[in-house]
């Protein structure tokens, strides 16, 4: 899977929405029932640039012509590292004990691995995963079905696409220096 181009600088901060999906039903008595229909979030991120070069405009207007639009995912590398807590890393099969974090210079010290939600004993792996992305070693594998998640300080990686679909190239320029240009997080 390709990588959104890092020699691309761009404006921070990102507008970065955490959008999550709940079941509401409201009663006559006036009370409601919450249903939550996704354990992580599906994040969309905001591109815009007011001072980008237009060798690096072309740059990504080229990236974008190579997915088909929001057709073809890809990684895309938040710029500022931050905390990030409880973030989806994979689902344990019995054998598998090296996952990929959903980081980039994670700081080692940082990091708690949870494997349904208790910590569990890893080693740290720099680098090395799918977009160089950092790496654990789990002491023991996790059982069939059983969600790991963790804890970390470092750069997020996403899997994204873009957000629409139908851009010419004037468009996609004028969204990018004047408005947004869109991505959206894909989770399968």
């Amino acid at each position: 899977m390709e990588v959104f181009p890092e020699t691309v600088l761009i404006s921070n901060p990102l507008k970065v929405t955490e959008n999550w999906k709940t079941r509401i039903t409201d009663f006559q008595s006036g009370r409601e029932r919450r249903l939550k229909l996704w354990a992580f979030p599906k994040r969309s991120i905001s591109l815009s640039h007011q001072t980008i070069k237009r060798e690096e405009m072309n740059e990504i207007w080229q990236f974008y012509h190579a997915r088909c639009g929001a057709w073809d995912p890809f990684w895309f590398l938040l710029p500022l590292p931050d905390t990030w807590n409880k973030e989806y890393v994979g689902t344990g099969d019995n054998t598998t004990q090296i996952f990929d974090l959903p980081s980039k210079s994670t700081t080692p010290d940082s990091v708690t691995v949870y494997v349904d939600e208790v910590s569990v004993l890893f080693n740290f792996l720099s680098g090395g995963g799918q977009a160089e992305c950092d790496r654990v070693e789990l002491v023991i594998p996790p059982s069939l079905g059983a969600v790991i998640t963790a804890d970390f300080y470092g750069n997020l990686r996403l899997k994204t696409r873009f957000a629409m679909d139908n851009l010419t190239k004037d468009m996609f320029a004028y969204l990018l220096f004047n408005a947004e240009v869109g991505l959206m997080e894909v989770k399968n």
